[in-house]
């Protein structure tokens, strides 16, 4: 199963994040960003309007960078198998990774750039980063779960030889980024906030 072209997934989760953008900007009135704002202008917070602008001419710079290359002409932004972090890197406990079938290669992504319909590869040990599916049979991992791998063997006396466990592809059934914006505490702050 060669999984999702790198386009077609960014082209989904930017429909995604979209769409929970806008339902989160129908839900807002004007009265709680009034809330927001004069918060963010009282003593206690870290932002001035000078830090603000600063921050945006900054985001701005390097949005504008990221889209031309070091000869001033716009770049394609093609995604190639050595734009990846290496298959192999160790578990880090600041950045989830997670192997998967990108434009027929079996890439190392972070879990915010995972979307619904990904062939994930998963290894014994580590924790699903969605609900997903087996391909080969009715698995069925949850948010979280463990996967074990295949059933344990059969102990005996004495050193036995094993079989290394191994690993399994699965069919991501939601976008795992989408829930951190569902429900931010940031969200839960406009809701609560009156």
């Amino acid at each position: 199963m060669p999984g999702l072209k790198t386009v077609e997934a960014l082209q989904f989760l930017h429909t995604e994040l979209s769409k929970v953008v806008d339902e989160h900007t129908r839900t807002q009135t004007k009265e709680k960003w009034r809330h927001f704002l004069s918060a963010m202008r009282g003593k206690s917070t870290c932002f001035s309007p000078f830090s603000l602008v600063c921050l945006l001419v900054i985001s701005v710079s390097l949005f504008i960078a990221a889209f031309v290359d070091s000869d001033g002409a716009a770049s394609d932004n093609k995604w190639v198998q050595r734009s990846y972090p290496m298959l192999h890197l160790p578990i880090s406990p600041c950045i989830s990774l997670q192997w998967i079938m990108r434009d027929g290669y079996l890439v190392n992504l972070p879990h915010p750039l995972l979307v619904e319909g990904d062939v994930i590869i998963m290894r014994p040990g580590l924790s699903a980063p969605g609900d997903c599916k087996s391909v080969d049979d009715d698995t069925c991992l949850v948010h979280g779960e463990v996967f074990s791998g295949s059933s344990p063997q059969a102990k005996g006396d004495g050193p036995q030889p094993r079989v290394p466990m191994s690993s399994k592809k699965f069919i991501l059934q939601e976008t795992p980024i989408l829930k951190n914006f569902r429900y931010s505490p940031f969200k839960v702050y406009f809701l609560n906030a009156d």
